[in-house]
């Protein structure tokens, strides 16, 4: 009997190594005892539901246990060996995402045929409290309804615009593995704005491999000496949806009740979080962590650090988004209404010229060490 540990790859469909135990001798799944902490977890939980079902029609057992061996998210490509001319790794995306278009992406594995149960199991219905209630309603168990409702040409028209529904909605199940890229890849390989997105999320990858502690430190090491300055009361306000920019504070409230934000919103958020208010970027990195249904540690970590300023490929640390043009020129009128009670009137937390100016006096103290 072969144990089959799941934790980054919650699928039958294109599971190799399920694939693989299955033709060789009866197979045990193993997952991790489910816990209800952050709003991964809640989605994680949903997800594990549906696995148990799945794996249970295919004459698998899932057991349950409090450690497991955590298998590799799967990725486009074996990043490994994406390499420049010189032999060393990419430091800059494009580059990157060139180099991965010219690779071939593998097919998809089908799902394996269904073998004799060696006993079965119940899964644990566990009591969610009111919030984990609110984004486990929110989610659809099954990643086909979601896919269902994707459009792709309209994705790489509107997805910048938090007002229409344009996004995909597919990335928690990327993130805990309901679905693989690669069967992405073999459904929308024509939409090349999609495809980024997949190899963006390689490359993210691929820059924690060769940075491990990027969650934590700075890819620009200069960023070690800028002068953040700690406030818990302006986290508490942002978190809250507080700060008196409507744009802002749509996305965050948005974040809390379904567990997901609008990507645009999230670098204007994030953007306002590590410049406006001068808090340190891994702080937004543990509060992501804790609330988003999508949280992946390799994404999490290269974007927040994208925003801030200090990773490998990040944006200019002069690039501070204007939470009001913002607002303006992706339309998010809509978006805000929805996310932003009636009677909304908070004012702003700082200004926005005064905000800007201080955080690049504060980058100004550091530049010189680039």
């Amino acid at each position: 009997m072969i144990e089959v540990h799941f934790h980054h790859n919650l699928r039958v469909t294109d599971n190799s190594v399920l694939s693989e135990a299955m033709a060789q001798d009866q197979v045990v799944a193993i997952a991790q005892q489910p816990t209800i902490m952050t709003a991964q977890d809640v989605f994680r939980y949903q997800q594990l539901r549906r696995l148990h079902r799945e794996l249970a029609a295919l004459g698998v057992p899932l057991v349950l246990k409090e450690q497991v061996i955590k298998d590799k998210p799967t990725l486009l490509h074996d990043v490994a060996t994406v390499v420049t001319k010189q032999g060393t790794p990419y430091k800059v995306f494009t580059p990157f995402y060139k180099a991965c278009l010219k690779r071939n992406v593998r097919s998809v594995v089908a799902k394996p045929m269904q073998q004799e149960a060696p006993f079965t199991t119940d899964f644990p219905q566990l009591a969610l409290p009111q919030w984990a209630q609110k984004i486990s309603a929110y989610w659809p168990q099954d990643v086909q309804e979601v896919l269902a409702n994707f459009t792709p040409q309209r994705y790489a028209a509107k997805r910048d615009f938090p007002s229409e529904q344009a996004i995909s909605y597919l990335s928690p199940y990327l993130a805990v593995g309901a679905i693989s890229p690669v069967q992405l890849h073999a459904t929308f390989s024509e939409y090349e704005s999609f495809i980024r997105q997949l190899i963006w999320r390689d490359f993210a990858h691929y820059t924690l491999a060769q940075y491990p502690l990027m969650a934590s430190e700075p890819l620009r090491e200069h960023f070690n000496h800028f002068p953040y300055q700690r406030d818990e009361q302006l986290q508490v306000l942002w978190q809250q949806g507080k700060t008196g920019y409507p744009l802002v504070d749509a996305g965050m409230r948005e974040l809390y009740a379904t567990g997901y934000m609008h990507n645009r919103v999230r670098m204007v958020c994030a953007s306002f979080f590590t410049k406006h208010l001068l808090q340190p970027w891994q702080d937004g990195v543990k509060y992501f962590s804790e609330q988003l249904v999508d949280y992946d540690l390799a994404n999490n970590a290269v974007n927040w650090q994208w925003v801030a300023g200090c990773g490998i490929d990040a944006s200019p640390y002069f690039r501070i988004f204007n939470p009001i043009t913002q607002r303006t020129k992706f339309k998010a009128e809509a978006y805000i209404k929805k996310w932003l009670p009636a009677d909304y009137n908070v004012l702003p937390i700082v200004d926005h010229k005064a905000a800007r100016a201080r955080a690049l006096a504060a980058y100004d103290m550091i530049k010189g060490e680039n």
